[in-house]
C-alpha cells in the first residue's frame, strides 16, 4: 500500500512538474526495488534476472520515478519471453556512470520487436500488445525526458530487446552523449 501511494503521489507530480529532484541518490535503489518486485514473477516464469552495476549511480532524480521506468521495462521484457519459445529466457539490467551521465540498459533474449514497430514504440497509446494500452513506454520516455535524458530502443527481430536510458548526473539542458 506505501508502496502504491508512492507510485501515485510521484505519477500526480509528474504532470504538475513539481517533482522532488533536490536530492543526490544512488540509482541502485531504483534498480534494487524493481528487481526485488519482479523477480518472484521471473521465478516463477522460469526467467533468469541478472544486474551488472558499476561505479557510482549518484545523481539527481526521484527514484520511485526511475523504478517506474525500470519496472515498465522490465514487465515489457517479461511479457515478451513469456511464450516466445526461448530456451533459457533472460533478462539484463545494467548501470554504469559515464562522465556526467548516468546508462542503464533493460536487455532480454526474447523475439525483440519487429521493424515496422520501432518507430512507433514511444507514442502514447500505440501498443503491439493485444492487452497493452500503450501508456507505458511513452510515459517513460516523458519521465526521463524531464531530467534531461533519452531513452531508446536498439535490438532486431528474433535477437531479444535492448532499452537503453541515459540520465544526466545533474538535471539540465544537457545534450545526450553519443
Amino acid at each position: 500500500n506505501l508502496r502504491t501511494a508512492d507510485i501515485v503521489k510521484s505519477l500526480r507530480a509528474i504532470f504538475k512538474d513539481s517533482r522532488n529532484v533536490n536530492e543526490m541518490v544512488d540509482l541502485r535503489i531504483s534498480i534494487d526495488g524493481a528487481v526485488k518486485i519482479v523477480q518472484h514473477e521471473c521465478r516463477l516464469k522460469g526467467i533468469v534476472l541478472e544486474t551488472n552495476i558499476q561505479g557510482d549511480l549518484t545523481g539527481k532524480c526521484n527514484p520511485i520515478e526511475i523504478q517506474q521506468v525500470l519496472l515498465n521495462l522490465i514487465n515489457n521484457a517479461i511479457q515478451s519471453l513469456i511464450g516466445s519459445g526461448v530456451a533459457h529466457p533472460k533478462i539484463t539490467i545494467s548501470a554504469m556512470r559515464e562522465g556526467d551521465w548516468i546508462h542503464c540498459a533493460v536487455i532480454d533474449n526474447g523475439p525483440g520487436v519487429s521493424e515496422e514497430f520501432v518507430p512507433k514504440l514511444f507514442q502514447l497509446l500505440v501498443s503491439n500488445r493485444d492487452s497493452g494500452m500503450g501508456l507505458g513506454l511513452w510515459l517513460s520516455k516523458y519521465i526521463v525526458e524531464q531530467y534531461g535524458g533519452q531513452i531508446s530502443y536498439e535490438g532486431a527481430p528474433g535477437l531479444g530487446a535492448n532499452f537503453k536510458i541515459s540520465l544526466p548526473v545533474e538535471p539540465s539542458h544537457h545534450k545526450i552523449p553519443n
